[in-house]
């Protein structure tokens, strides 16, 4: 990861600004030296309006295909819903630019082969928005695993927030049959590999359709990870942990404030400070100390606000990497350099989705064979082959 502001300057041009990306990867851009903001496309031109008042971009549009384009523009970063994903990669690849899609990369088998392919033929940087590996506490996490790991490693992770707090189209989706076992657990399945340093071997899941799912994972080198996921908990507590038992040593990441280690000869406990706190300092945050700040906000937030459907201003959040992701896509594209979570890394984490999908329906564990996974024509292939060793070598 870069350690000062990049140099170069690199023009962006954003395909849909709804509240995920006002949230995060704008302001974020905007904070980067290295990046400048030529264009803002989206469908609703009151909110265009609004938000090229703040960001005063060279132009607005509604049409993403002016966006693709504009030689000035170097990469284009979408917000789009994952059912558009095949249009924006079909462009970038046909105009050269680079392309940055937030998870999941793709829904299905036939979309995610499909991207692949395009991209075999005519290769352009694809980042996908897997953001946790990009975080400064899970960077650690796996500096400590990869210096400690020896023999049999358990790996558990949590991520459980609260239901009746996600926006009424989430709800939607879950009403009609999706599943966040492809809307969100993809990240922690791009993280296990990441950390774990490859793809697992078999996969089983419990647990009803949509939501509230625990999931077994296996690796070839005598590593096994439990998820816990859900949507029954609270918002009143911290949403995510991740434990790692190695060589006897233990490794926790709590809620991307706090890492706990123990019997690992020259490493502390450390902490890691917030995204933002709207009452306080971001520095200094105990797991402790975060939720009884959580547990505070949940027991004052009003019906209104949930009517709304966004109040995260209102609450401290932590850092899960979204800046750092930026930076790094920043730093690939000025250097020529491969992307961490690329497209093979979002195809990937969707087809364990699937298979979990699958465990789930047959009350089975899944062996997954990767090559019969991706059955790709021999282009794609190379492409794949080309492709896999930096995949694997981290985010730093």
């Amino acid at each position: 990861m870069p350690e000062s502001p990049p140099s170069t300057s690199l023009s962006v041009g954003f395909v849909g600004c709804g509240g995920f990306m006002r949230g995060n990867h704008l302001p974020n851009i905007a904070r980067i030296p290295g990046f400048r903001i030529r264009a803002l496309c989206d469908l609703d031109a009151a909110l265009l309006a609004k938000i090229a008042a703040t960001y005063r971009p060279d132009y607005t549009t509604s049409d993403y295909r002016r966006v693709f384009a504009d030689p000035e523009i170097r990469v284009v970063i979408s917000g789009t819903g994952p059912n558009f994903r095949l249009p924006l990669i079909e462009a970038a690849a046909a105009s050269g630019k680079a392309l940055f899609v937030e998870k999941p990369m793709s829904l299905g088998w036939e979309d995610t082969r499909r991207i692949l392919e395009i991209l075999a033929v005519r290769p352009v940087p694809v980042m996908v928005g897997m953001n946790r590996r990009y975080s400064e506490i899970m960077r650690e996490t796996k500096r400590i695993f990869d210096a400690r790991r020896l023999g049999p490693t358990l790996i558990n992770y949590r991520i459980v927030g609260e239901d009746l707090l996600w926006p009424e189209f989430h709800r939607e989706q879950l009403r009609r049959g999706a599943s966040t076992l492809v809307h969100e657990i993809v990240h922690i399945f791009d993280l296990l590999n990441w950390l774990v340093g490859e793809r697992p071997d078999s996969i089983y899941a419990v647990g009803p359709p949509s939501d509230n799912h625990i999931l077994v994972l296996t690796w070839p080198g005598d590593a096994r990870a439990a998820i816990t996921s859900g949507g029954c908990g609270t918002e009143g507590f911290p949403k995510e942990c991740l434990e790692i038992f190695t060589n006897n040593t233990a490794i926790r990441a709590q809620d991307f404030v706090e890492l706990n280690v123990a019997q690992a000869p020259g490493e502390r406990d450390r902490l890691f400070p917030l995204k933002s706190n709207p009452r306080g300092p971001c520095e200094g945050y105990t797991e402790a100390r975060l939720r009884e700040d959580l547990r505070a906000w949940r027991a004052q937030l009003t019906q209104e606000q949930i009517a709304v459907g966004y109040y995260y201003d209102s609450r401290v959040c932590v850092d899960k990497g979204h800046f750092a992701e930026m930076l790094c896509l920043h730093e690939c594209l000025s250097r020529a350099q491969p992307i961490p979570t690329d497209a093979i890394c979002g195809a990937e984490a969707v087809f364990l989705a699937l298979k979990a999908q699958e465990s789930l329906e047959t009350g089975l564990p899944i062996r997954l064979d990767w090559m019969r996974l991706m059955p790709f024509s021999s282009s794609a292939r190379r492409f794949l082959e080309r492709s896999r060793e930096p995949l694997l070598a981290g985010a730093a």
